[in-house]
């Protein structure tokens, strides 16, 4: 059952574009494999909804995550310097630079959450965002 759902969405990646024949083949084994051991077909039909998506889309989606790592990273440091411009700042008693320190806290917050306030912002963008 399991294989002759495969090949039907195996015939059919290669009609839609020749390029994912060779990947269907690749996955069918695996596929087939899961399809067995877990006894349920959800598991299946998303790794070969996986294998069928658009090649042109892959680029992209992994440009969205590398920027979104390094905004990641950029957060992390800024609400380390923020920290550290805090616990200055207490040692000072310089209010301003509280506020400074704390605004890079929150900057920094915020870049780490930056990919889940994305798809708010910018709907059409959603679907690069894994």
């Amino acid at each position: 059952m399991v294989d002759v759902f495969v090949n039907v969405v195996n015939s059919l990646a290669a009609k839609v574009d020749p390029s994912l024949m060779s990947q269907a083949m690749e996955n069918k084994a695996i596929n087939a494999g899961v399809g067995m051991l877990t006894g349920s077909g959800a598991v299946g039909k998303m790794m070969l909804n996986s294998a069928v998506q658009d090649p042109t889309k892959e680029p992209m989606t992994r440009l969205v995550g590398v920027v979104l790592n390094i905004f990641m990273a950029l957060g992390i440091v800024l609400i380390a310097f923020g920290i550290f411009n805090f616990v200055t700042s207490l040692d000072s008693h310089d209010n301003a630079q509280k506020i400074r320190a704390g605004l890079m806290i929150g900057g920094g917050a915020l870049l780490i959450a930056i990919k889940v306030f994305i798809p708010y912002l910018v709907p059409s963008a959603s679907e690069y965002i894994q």
